[in-house]
């Protein structure tokens, strides 16, 4: 029994040193080990020994149960940043770092395919061009064995070719500065040591998508729609499977064959019908993805997202593109040829789903290898920052792509910062309502408000309808009124109006519904009331050839709208 009892505690040392699990996942982890090691031992006409789960006590303190994220990891972010702005700098830093790591595999990729091919332009000296035709002579065997077999040539499954002439090659290659006169110095600086095995994983890297390039294009899609890891694996090989205007939309398997059901043929007909009128095809478009998204007739873990054509994610799909197709055409596995993010690797052939528990795993440079960064943490920090724009966690459970909100208050947005939100505008709210009382009592000896103070929350309870709401009913703010808001039609403030009125509507077409709601509709509201007035006031010409104007130079690329949103 003892001896049990020490292999639990190693177990338990074990998971939370090298696995990167919360204590809480371990403490379950422990229970149930607990529970079958008892069973055993109860067992009759066995040999396991005996063990009771009062023999080993799993330790409950110093569990954090609180929703970790981005900040809590010790990311190098310039300015003190604290709560939200903390978490969209963090996400900020993670998103670019993958982005230049995807960049810099995409460059090394077509310098090796150019290679490849044979096209040595600009390698004047002999021995470079030596190196440049080893490289070439690898790069062709390894081809052939992945095409023959599914395997890379060095794999006890793959096919060796002209052994002699590739043992030579790998030993010419086997030099760092080899690599940087072919001008692949980014390759060589992947690796501490250049040797036989590091010349095996740099030559994956010319004909397809590694684990590298992988999860760079993962983090930067994740870090931009806060997908969970499965569903971004679930991605198909061609994931855009509808394109309108500025927009793509994007979707798991199963999300888009819903969608294609509901819409591929009445879409067709609108296409074949009004040929390049966007408006009126996007218009039903969309309606087709809302009714699509309300119906629900998919797995759990499908997603869908609407990715503007210049957004990060958008960027990253696209570079990935070719390294996936790439790898994918050594497989003849239906299901990897169906995957959008699949990868070589030199152990076991083309690979799809992987578990990644951390990223520091994959990437040896800041910040990227920051100890305990993991996708779930890039997932909570952007559901948390989209919490503070949707208001309400029923409002982030359809962004979140869960069916109920058990799961997202304790686990996503349980977090100091939340928490520390939450209280205050639960604060802010009992200020409006001590405000309010202190008007229609007069009590105000207990209340650690001056009168300034306990005014301007009158007020904002009143504008704000906290005091219709608690059934005061509509009275008088107290204090001086305010000037009412007077529009000087001048040329620059037409002009200024059109743009806000133009931006607004571009804005609507790649923000979620719920958020250009809230943001964008009293805005617009607004804009529109302005417009009406003047063209009540007599103002329709002045305001039509400015904007005739303003359209123009935005189609010339003169000006560029305000970004409001």
């Amino acid at each position: 029994m003892a001896l049990v009892v020490a292999a639990l505690e190693v177990c338990e040392a074990r998971l939370m040193k090298d696995f990167g699990l919360t204590r809480s996942t371990v403490r379950d982890r422990l229970q149930c080990a607990r529970t079958v090691l008892e069973r055993l031992g109860k067992l009759a006409d066995r040999t396991y020994p005996a063990f009771l789960k009062t023999n080993f006590t799993i330790t409950h303190e110093g569990i954090d149960e609180s929703s970790k994220s981005l900040v809590d990891i010790p990311l190098s972010i310039e300015g003190g940043l604290k709560g939200a702005r903390r978490q969209r700098a963090a996400l900020a830093v993670i998103r670019d770092a993958a982005g230049h790591e995807l960049s810099v595999c995409v460059r090394i990729f077509q310098r090796m395919q150019r290679l490849m091919r044979g096209e040595f332009d600009g390698l004047n000296s002999s021995q470079v061009r030596a190196s440049a035709q080893a490289l070439r002579t690898i790069l062709i065997a390894e081809d052939h064995s992945f095409k023959a077999t599914g395997y890379g040539q060095f794999h006890l499954r793959g096919v060796r070719t002209n052994n002699a002439e590739v043992d030579v090659a790998v030993r010419l290659l086997s030099d760092r500065d080899a690599w940087a006169a072919l001008g692949l110095q980014d390759a060589a600086a992947l690796e501490k040591r250049i040797n036989r095995n590091a010349v095996r994983r740099m030559i994956l890297m010319g004909l397809g998508a590694t684990r590298r390039a992988v999860h760079a294009c993962m983090i930067v899609f994740c870090c931009e729609h806060g997908w969970n890891l499965q569903p971004i694996w679930d991605i198909p090989s061609d994931p855009f499977f509808f394109e309108i205007d500025d927009s793509v939309t994007l979707g798991t398997l199963s999300y888009v064959a819903a969608f294609k059901n509901r819409a591929g043929h009445e879409v067709m007909a609108l296409l074949e019908r009004y040929g390049t009128k966007p408006e009126i095809v996007r218009g039903r478009v969309m309606h087709a993805w809302e009714a699509t998204s309300r119906e629900g007739r998919w797995g759990d873990n499908d997603h869908a997202a609407l990715l503007s054509k210049d957004g990060a994610a958008h960027d990253a799909i696209e570079q990935f593109s070719a390294l996936g197709a790439s790898a994918r055409a050594y497989t003849s596995s239906p299901d990897l040829r169906d995957r959008f993010f699949v990868h070589l690797s030199d152990r076991v052939g083309v690979v799809g789903f992987q578990e990644a528990l951390t990223i520091a795993a994959t990437f040896s440079t800041a910040p990227l290898n920051t100890p305990g960064l993991t996708f779930p943490l890039i997932r909570k920090s952007f559901e948390q920052l989209k919490l503070r724009e949707v208001g309400s966690v029923e409002g982030l459970r359809p962004v979140a792509g869960h069916a109920k909100t058990n799961i997202l208050q304790p686990f996503y947005v349980n977090s100091q910062d939340v928490v520390r939100e939450v209280l205050e505008s639960v604060r802010f709210f009992q200020n409006a309502l001590q405000a309010l009382i202190v008007s229609d009592t007069g009590i105000s000896g207990a209340l650690a408000m001056d009168e300034k103070t306990l005014e301007w929350f009158h007020n904002l309870a009143e504008f704000s309808g906290i005091a219709g709401a608690i059934g005061l009913g509509a009275s008088t703010p107290v204090g001086t009124r305010k000037e009412f808001y007077n529009f000087n039609p001048t040329d620059e403030n037409v002009r200024s109006l059109i743009a806000i009125h133009l931006s607004l509507k571009r804005s609507r077409r790649h923000i979620e519904p719920y958020r250009f709601a809230i943001y964008g509709v009293p805005l617009l509201g607004f804009v529109i009331a302005i417009e009406g007035k003047l063209r009540a006031n007599g103002l329709t010409a002045l305001f039509r050839q400015t904007a005739r104007q303003l359209l123009s130079d935005f189609k010339a690329n003169k000006i560029t709208l305000p970004s409001l949103i």
